[in-house]
């Protein structure tokens, strides 16, 4: 595959942006103009699944205003969609043996007269290994050239990014304690107690503030890891890392401070950011958070009691709908009845209040 070193900047641009800022619409329409500049394609979409599994997906398009309802009239005659749900794998319009059947006509009537184009493609939108919604990706006129190999690895290497950064958009935020920061060399110039805490048990105590490579194996799997982060070609999972000692797990999180601009490469200024995103104390916390006894005290349902587990784990109402697979207003109904089943007003009193009944 073939790309100019224009294009390739604007790629790498991209997905910089999207290890750094949050995921939002506005992040997806940016993302849909490299991809469609690169690939020289003109409608681009990520429709996501609402979790009751009835209600219209969410839809962000480059499509014209008039063809959404016109799609979603027809939505559940479209065979690429159905061929994506039960194979879980990516769909080409123009690879689908007899997609131009008597049963398809009707949706490709549909669709071709509220845009007409020449190929489309659907790839899986994942989130926790499952299927959430699809990205795709169309080129505009009857008489455009189909996608050809290159164009669609193109855009699948795109997506694992772009589904990549969703996933980070569901995890709450820091705490504190759990984040540190480090310049271009690994250095740590700040931490907060927890992962302090983390580093002493990984990495042995004192090695916070250097890298001489006298220190343990562990600790250069993990200058090794930040090194890639920083300086290779970028992947998808690439700013995370796993590091087990004496079957003590730790999960962590990079992030670039400010991808934007220049970076300063100095020692002990800030250049990322290290998010510790789970320790054995967190698992135990979570596994030991027996909800029984308030269930019956409370009279909270199965439901509700896996909202409170939510709360209890810090989080924020999107990660419990899209975990649960229920709607955001759903999980805010659930914590407005227990609210009113316990007496409490916040989330803050519900964790300490439920704690003590334990």
């Amino acid at each position: 595959m073939r790309i100019s070193a224009e294009d390739l900047a604007r790629m790498r641009g991209l997905i910089k942006k999207l290890y750094s800022l949050p995921f939002s619409r506005s992040l997806i329409l940016e993302s849909a103009s490299v991809v469609c500049r690169i690939v020289d394609a003109q409608y681009f979409s990520l429709f996501l699944f609402t979790g009751d599994g009835k209600s219209t997906p969410i839809a962000v398009s480059t499509n014209p205003s008039d063809y959404i309802p016109v799609y979603f009239s027809v939505a559940k005659r479209d065979f690429l969609l159905d061929s994506l749900i039960t194979t879980g794998q990516e769909v080409v319009l123009r690879r689908m043996h007899e997609y131009d059947t008597p049963a398809n006509q009707v949706f490709i009537r549909a669709v071709q007269g509220a845009r007409p184009i020449s190929d489309v493609s659907y790839f899986p939108f994942k989130c926790k290994g499952n299927v959430s919604g699809f990205w795709s990706l169309a080129r505009a006129g009857l008489r455009s050239p189909w996608f050809s190999n290159s164009d669609l690895a193109l855009f699948r290497f795109i997506t694992t990014f772009l589904d990549d950064a969703f996933q980070r958009s569901l995890l709450p935020p820091p705490l504190e304690e759990d984040v540190a920061f480090l310049d271009f060399q690994g250095r740590v110039t700040d931490a907060g107690a927890r992962i302090r805490e983390a580093f002493d048990d990984l990495f042995g105590k004192g090695r916070l503030s250097t890298t001489e490579s006298s220190h343990s194996d562990l600790f250069r799997v993990f200058l090794q890891h930040y090194d890639r982060f920083l300086r290779r070609p970028p992947r998808a999972g690439g700013d995370r890392l796993s590091l087990c000692t004496d079957g003590r797990r730790y999960s962590f999180l990079f992030k670039l401070i400010n991808p934007q601009r220049i970076p300063l490469y100095c020692p002990g200024l800030p250049h990322a950011s290290l998010r510790l995103l789970e320790c054995p104390s967190m698992t135990q916390s979570a596994e030991a958070f027996d909800l029984s006894r308030a269930a019956r005290r409370y009279n909270l349902t199965a439901r509700e009691c896996e909202v409170v587990r939510g709360i209890y784990q810090a989080q924020s109402n999107k990660v419990i709908a899209f975990s649960l697979g229920i709607d955001e207003s759903t999980v805010k109904r659930h914590t407005h009845n227990i609210y009113e089943k316990t007496g409490l007003r916040s989330r803050v009193e519900l964790v300490q209040n439920l704690s003590r009944s334990l």
